[in-house]
């Protein structure tokens, strides 16, 4: 034995088994109850409650128990156990829980649900749940962490099998207190939907980090997936896999944070309707740069009313083959410059000669750069033959530099040229 030293202290830190949480118990109200997803069933598992009682055995998916007093209590549970699901909780049972500490080794079934309006709850877990289990019909995110305006960060990085999550409906929705969303490593590849997945996140003071790179919604429509969110910093949203669904209305909609947005990996060929995408954003630039927008129908309110945002870096690459509508794409755009002619913020030779099948130019530009005035858009070689109606397309706008229509033929433009009407109202430097 001479020469070897055994380390009595060398142990690998205990695997913490327990599904557990805390709740915060009102003396008015003494009563708990441990919700489970109806429909579930193969239960049995153990509950220490934390107030010296526990029950073991337990099959049924609602289980009640009650506190002898006021006070903070962990709960631990081991077993086979589903999994919370407080969509189905009356609000004083919401209310009740005020952390939730630790996923353990226990199989999940559902995370539906799980801490929907949990209004008190905070996020300490730093282990990640076991989601092997979960399969359907029962393998929905909807709603898990929504309304719970008490978490501070979700760091969900390490996180496996989210494979066999099939929805993310309203998913992070609402938590308005969350500083930071990690969800690096997820797998959203088998996803049906994730609308308004990270709706209103952030915090109204500070706003979210969120770092989501190289998720695949390539089996549904991110409708709304951002609206009203809050951003602290430029988002990672890298390498996303676009939807194969061909709709991205919405997607940043009256977003906070004057932040970039560099969308230049997304690969959009699929998509037709670029309806309000950015609309009412703060972003202060976008990268767009590789955009196919060759099958995009409408830019409809793409950018409208985005009133910080100074320049949008790919323009160059925009392609109008297929739009029929740019009715207030840059309305109230007040800071916008579209640069140089030629430069990859002004539009490109695939955009203006596309124009044909656009009939109104209805606000295009209405006041663009009224608030800080810079260099116009490139119109020169549009195709305006099938145009209509101008009516206030260049309305309030403010520019550097004058734009040259001389091409431009008004062959559709109704004879007596009212739909010219306060084309150029109190614009400046046209």
């Amino acid at each position: 034995m001479s020469g070897i030293i055994i380390n009595p202290y060398n142990f690998g830190a205990a695997v913490d088994e327990a599904y557990s949480f805390k709740y915060d118990i009102d003396a008015g109200d003494l009563d708990v109850e441990l919700y489970s997803y109806a429909g579930i069933t193969g239960f049995n598992y153990d509950v220490d409650w934390g107030d010296g009682t526990s029950d073991t055995g337990v099959v049924i998916n609602n289980h009640t128990h009650t506190y002898p007093s006021a006070g903070e209590y962990i709960v631990r549970i081991t077993g086979i156990f589903p999994g919370l699901s407080m969509s189905f909780a009356t609000t004083a049972r919401r209310n009740q829980i005020k952390a939730f500490l630790n996923w353990g080794t226990v199989p999940l079934k559902s995370i539906y649900g799980m801490f929907e309006e949990c209004i008190n709850m905070t996020y300490e877990a730093t282990d990640a749940p076991d989601l092997s289990g979960v399969i359907a019909p029962y393998n929905f995110a909807n709603y898990m962490f929504m309304d719970c305006t008490s978490i501070t960060s979700l760091d969900l990085s390490n996180w496996t099998d989210t494979d066999n999550i099939m929805q993310f409906y309203q998913t992070f929705y609402n938590t308005t207190a969350c500083t930071l969303l990690n969800l690096t490593n997820w797998d959203t590849s088998n996803a049906t939907t994730s609308h308004q997945a990270f709706g209103y996140v952030g915090s109204a003071g500070s706003g979210c980090e969120f770092i989501l790179p190289s998720l695949d919604w390539a089996g549904q429509i991110p409708y709304q997936g951002f609206i009203g969110a809050k951003f602290s910093a430029s988002p990672d949203v890298s390498n996303w896999v676009m939807p194969s669904l061909p709709n991205l209305t919405y997607l940043f909609y009256n977003t906070d944070g004057a932040v970039a947005l560099d969308l230049s990996t997304w690969d959009i060929s699929n998509v037709t309707s670029l309806l309000y995408t950015f609309g009412y954003c703060e972003f202060t630039s976008l990268n767009l740069t590789n955009w196919d927008t060759s099958n995009v129908t409408t830019f409809a309110q793409t950018f409208y009313n985005s009133q910080g945002l100074t320049h949008i870096t790919g323009l160059s690459g925009f392609n109008a083959s297929s739009c029929n509508s740019i009715r207030s794409m840059f309305y109230f755009c007040k800071t916008l410059s579209f640069g140089l002619s030629g430069s990859t913020t002004n539009f490109g030779s695939n955009w203006g000669p596309n124009l044909g099948g656009v009939t109104t130019f209805q606000y295009t530009f209405g006041a663009v750069g009224n608030t800080v005035p810079g260099l116009p858009p490139t119109v020169s070689n549009w195709d305006v033959s099938s145009v209509g109606g101008f009516y206030q397309m260049f309305i309030s706008s403010r520019f550097t530099a004058g734009m040259d229509f001389s091409n431009w033929v008004l062959s559709a433009l109704h004879p007596t040229a009212k739909l010219l009407r306060y084309m150029f109202y109190i614009s400046d430097g046209i």
